[in-house]
Protein backbone atom coordinates (compact mmCIF):
# COMPACT_ATOMS: atom_id res chain seq x y z
CA UNK A 1 0.00 0.00 0.00
CA UNK A 2 1.44 3.25 -0.79
CA UNK A 3 0.88 6.26 1.19
CA UNK A 4 0.31 9.06 -1.17
CA UNK A 5 -1.30 11.11 1.85
CA UNK A 6 2.03 11.63 3.66
CA UNK A 7 4.56 12.00 0.39
CA UNK A 8 1.93 14.77 -0.63
CA UNK A 9 2.55 16.14 2.90
CA UNK A 10 6.33 16.66 2.82
CA UNK A 11 6.09 18.15 -0.61
CA UNK A 12 3.40 20.60 0.20
CA UNK A 13 5.72 21.33 3.76
CA UNK A 14 8.97 21.48 2.14
CA UNK A 15 7.07 23.59 -0.49
CA UNK A 16 5.54 26.20 2.35
CA UNK A 17 8.84 26.58 4.10
CA UNK A 18 10.95 26.96 0.88
CA UNK A 19 8.61 29.75 0.01
CA UNK A 20 7.34 31.18 3.46
CA UNK A 21 11.31 31.35 4.58
CA UNK A 22 10.11 32.03 7.55
CA UNK A 23 10.31 29.41 10.56
CA UNK A 24 8.93 30.48 13.86
CA UNK A 25 6.14 28.49 15.76
CA UNK A 26 3.32 30.21 13.97
CA UNK A 27 4.32 30.19 10.56
CA UNK A 28 5.35 26.31 11.23
CA UNK A 29 2.05 25.61 12.73
CA UNK A 30 0.18 27.51 10.07
CA UNK A 31 1.60 25.11 7.16
CA UNK A 32 1.27 21.93 8.85
CA UNK A 33 -2.51 22.59 8.84
CA UNK A 34 -2.49 24.25 5.20
CA UNK A 35 -0.41 20.97 4.31
CA UNK A 36 -2.76 17.89 6.30
CA UNK A 37 -6.35 19.49 5.34
CA UNK A 38 -5.22 20.26 1.42
CA UNK A 39 -3.69 16.66 1.27
CA UNK A 40 -7.34 15.99 3.34
CA UNK A 41 -9.66 17.47 0.64
CA UNK A 42 -7.27 15.69 -2.84
CA UNK A 43 -7.90 12.36 -1.37
CA UNK A 44 -11.68 12.80 -0.94
CA UNK A 45 -11.90 14.57 -4.05
CA UNK A 46 -9.80 11.49 -5.45
CA UNK A 47 -11.29 8.88 -4.00
CA UNK A 48 -13.66 7.64 -6.23
CA UNK A 49 -10.77 7.21 -9.29
CA UNK A 50 -8.20 5.04 -8.48
CA UNK A 51 -7.21 2.42 -10.33
CA UNK A 52 -5.22 -1.14 -8.67
CA UNK A 53 -4.54 1.26 -5.11
CA UNK A 54 -3.15 4.22 -7.74
CA UNK A 55 -4.59 7.49 -8.13
CA UNK A 56 -5.48 8.30 -12.24
CA UNK A 57 -5.24 11.65 -12.79
CA UNK A 58 -6.20 12.25 -16.34
CA UNK A 59 -3.09 13.00 -18.57
CA UNK A 60 -3.31 13.27 -22.28
CA UNK A 61 -1.95 10.29 -24.59
CA UNK A 62 1.41 11.83 -25.35
CA UNK A 63 2.36 13.01 -21.82
CA UNK A 64 6.09 13.80 -22.86
CA UNK A 65 8.69 16.66 -24.07
CA UNK A 66 6.37 17.44 -27.19
CA UNK A 67 3.30 18.55 -25.19
CA UNK A 68 5.66 20.33 -22.41
CA UNK A 69 6.95 22.58 -25.55
CA UNK A 70 3.56 22.78 -27.45
CA UNK A 71 2.11 24.17 -23.52
CA UNK A 72 4.78 26.80 -23.04
CA UNK A 73 4.22 28.00 -26.89
CA UNK A 74 0.69 28.25 -26.35
CA UNK A 75 1.08 29.96 -22.73
CA UNK A 76 3.23 32.89 -24.66
CA UNK A 77 0.68 32.80 -27.66
CA UNK A 78 -2.02 33.69 -24.56
CA UNK A 79 -0.13 36.06 -23.07
CA UNK A 80 0.62 38.02 -26.15
CA UNK A 81 -3.35 37.53 -26.83
CA UNK A 82 -4.11 39.03 -22.83
CA UNK A 83 -1.54 42.19 -24.04
CA UNK A 84 -3.29 42.74 -27.08
CA UNK A 85 -6.83 42.61 -26.11
CA UNK A 86 -5.95 44.65 -23.18
CA UNK A 87 -4.53 47.09 -25.32
CA UNK A 88 -8.10 47.02 -27.09
CA UNK A 89 -10.14 47.46 -24.21
CA UNK A 90 -8.29 50.45 -23.14
CA UNK A 91 -8.43 52.03 -26.40
CA UNK A 92 -12.33 51.17 -26.50
CA UNK A 93 -12.67 52.88 -23.21
CA UNK A 94 -10.79 55.61 -23.70
CA UNK A 95 -12.94 56.63 -26.71
CA UNK A 96 -14.57 59.66 -25.80
CA UNK A 97 -18.26 57.89 -27.68
CA UNK A 98 -18.52 54.34 -25.75
CA UNK A 99 -21.03 52.31 -27.12
CA UNK A 100 -22.19 50.65 -24.23
CA UNK A 101 -24.93 48.42 -26.24
CA UNK A 102 -22.11 46.80 -27.97
CA UNK A 103 -22.01 44.11 -25.69
CA UNK A 104 -22.41 39.77 -26.65
CA UNK A 105 -24.09 37.25 -24.79
CA UNK A 106 -23.45 34.01 -27.36
CA UNK A 107 -23.21 30.44 -27.17
CA UNK A 108 -20.60 28.95 -29.21
CA UNK A 109 -20.21 25.40 -30.68
CA UNK A 110 -16.00 24.64 -30.09
CA UNK A 111 -13.75 21.73 -31.39
CA UNK A 112 -12.50 20.36 -27.53
CA UNK A 113 -13.14 16.81 -27.46
CA UNK A 114 -12.26 16.15 -23.39
CA UNK A 115 -13.08 17.68 -20.63
CA UNK A 116 -9.46 18.73 -20.19
CA UNK A 117 -9.58 20.86 -23.24
CA UNK A 118 -13.08 22.89 -22.48
CA UNK A 119 -11.45 23.54 -19.10
CA UNK A 120 -8.55 25.23 -20.73
CA UNK A 121 -10.43 27.03 -23.43
CA UNK A 122 -12.95 28.25 -20.94
CA UNK A 123 -10.50 29.94 -18.68
CA UNK A 124 -8.05 31.03 -21.50
CA UNK A 125 -11.30 33.31 -22.35
CA UNK A 126 -11.87 34.39 -19.28
CA UNK A 127 -8.38 35.44 -19.02
CA UNK A 128 -8.76 37.32 -21.93
CA UNK A 129 -9.44 40.89 -21.09
CA UNK A 130 -13.49 41.71 -22.44
CA UNK A 131 -14.75 38.35 -22.66
CA UNK A 132 -16.32 35.86 -20.02
CA UNK A 133 -17.20 32.57 -20.30
CA UNK A 134 -20.41 32.05 -18.51
CA UNK A 135 -20.62 28.08 -18.93
CA UNK A 136 -19.81 24.97 -20.57
CA UNK A 137 -22.81 22.76 -21.71
CA UNK A 138 -22.13 19.45 -23.07
CA UNK A 139 -24.85 18.89 -25.81
CA UNK A 140 -23.36 16.64 -28.81
CA UNK A 141 -20.23 18.25 -28.33
CA UNK A 142 -19.29 21.17 -26.20
CA UNK A 143 -20.48 24.75 -26.51
CA UNK A 144 -19.51 27.60 -24.04
CA UNK A 145 -21.80 30.68 -23.72
CA UNK A 146 -19.88 33.69 -23.57
CA UNK A 147 -20.33 37.31 -22.91
CA UNK A 148 -18.01 40.00 -24.56
CA UNK A 149 -18.05 43.37 -24.48
CA UNK A 150 -18.24 43.28 -28.67
CA UNK A 151 -19.14 41.52 -31.78
CA UNK A 152 -14.51 41.82 -32.25
CA UNK A 153 -13.32 40.06 -29.23
CA UNK A 154 -16.07 36.91 -30.27
CA UNK A 155 -14.39 36.43 -33.32
CA UNK A 156 -11.15 35.81 -31.42
CA UNK A 157 -12.53 32.57 -29.92
CA UNK A 158 -12.41 30.58 -32.73
CA UNK A 159 -8.19 31.18 -32.53
CA UNK A 160 -8.47 30.05 -28.95
CA UNK A 161 -10.05 27.16 -29.76
CA UNK A 162 -7.99 25.99 -32.33
CA UNK A 163 -4.96 26.43 -30.25
CA UNK A 164 -6.05 24.73 -27.39
CA UNK A 165 -6.88 21.56 -29.97
CA UNK A 166 -3.84 21.51 -31.07
CA UNK A 167 -2.27 21.52 -27.74
CA UNK A 168 -4.60 18.43 -26.68
CA UNK A 169 -3.41 16.58 -30.10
Amino acid sequence: MKFYGIKWFIILMMLWVILSGHFSMFFVMSGICSAMLSVVIVLVLLKDHYDNDEYVIYAPSKCSIVLLIRLLYYIMWIIKQVAISNLYIVRKVWRLKLDINDYVFQLIAVQQKNNLGAFILSNSITLTPGTVSIDVIWDDGYKIRVLAIDKELILGIDDIDCRVKELLQ
